[in-house]
């Protein structure tokens, strides 16, 4: 849970203070700390960002997603060059770009329309994202079939009354919930039930969106993201049924 998390990266800052490593005690205060407490709602989400190292911007970028700070998108996205040149390797680097890749398809999905350069952007970082599920399909084949859904949900945006032929968003959404199933850890699971709800209910299936709603709502309440779960009560989904 969180909390945890929390307390023990408190008491790791402090040993490494006390073991006179001020530049990884700041590093730490500066990145996972602030996730932590952003998501636990101990520290404000801040209205404007800006890039200061890569694990800073790592954080950032999760937070920005899963509370939904959508103003801040754009500008994460120019992040990514300097974020993967600076921590090439480490696998928060794939968390990250699964973050800005369902941002754009977010965005996309509201201006029911994606650019080609766009498209372009999230083909990229999607054909990544698949190389690594058939590798580490433990890993990453849930967020891949998540990405799937959605760049689904905009080509049937795209194509208008014209997609008996295109895949099903509902499909993939499925066997995302399904690949996730066995994460004991993380939100994968939680934003999967999240952004089903939203699909089922601009398909106005009112009863399923909200089942799937409060779904990721107790999973993130059992994570310990409680300003997550305060954002869900607030919904959209559950305020119009």
């Amino acid at each position: 849970p969180l909390s945890e998390q929390l307390q023990h990266c408190h008491e790791a800052q402090h040993q490494m203070i006390n073991q006179a490593q001020p530049f990884q005690a700041q590093r730490l205060k500066e990145s996972t700390l602030l996730l932590l407490e952003y998501l636990c709602a101990e520290r404000p989400f801040p209205h404007a960002v800006q890039y200061q190292h890569g694990w800073q911007a790592v954080s950032t970028i999760i937070g920005a997603l899963l509370l939904d700070k959508q103003s801040l998108w754009p500008e994460v996205f120019l992040w990514e060059p300097l974020l993967e040149n600076e921590l090439a390797g480490y696998f928060c680097v794939t968390e990250t770009l699964f973050c800005t890749s369902m941002m754009r398809l977010i965005q996309a999905q509201q201006q029911h329309a994606m650019s080609r350069r766009r498209r372009i952007e999230i083909d990229q970082i999607t054909s990544r994202m698949e190389l690594w599920a058939k590798h580490c399909p433990e890993n990453f084949r849930g967020q891949w079939l998540l990405l799937q859904a959605e760049k689904a949900r905009v080509d049937k945006q795209e194509s208008g009354a014209d997609h008996q032929y295109l895949q099903n968003p509902a499909l993939f959404f499925e066997q995302a919930l399904k690949a996730t199933e066995t994460h004991t850890f993380g939100f994968h699971k939680a934003l999967c039930y999240e952004r089903y709800a939203d699909y089922l209910h601009d398909q106005k299936q009112f009863s399923l969106a909200r089942f799937c709603l409060n779904e990721a709502s107790d999973l993130y309440h059992v994570w310990g993201a409680s300003e997550k779960v305060n954002q869900l009560r607030q919904s959209h989904i559950l305020l119009a049924i």
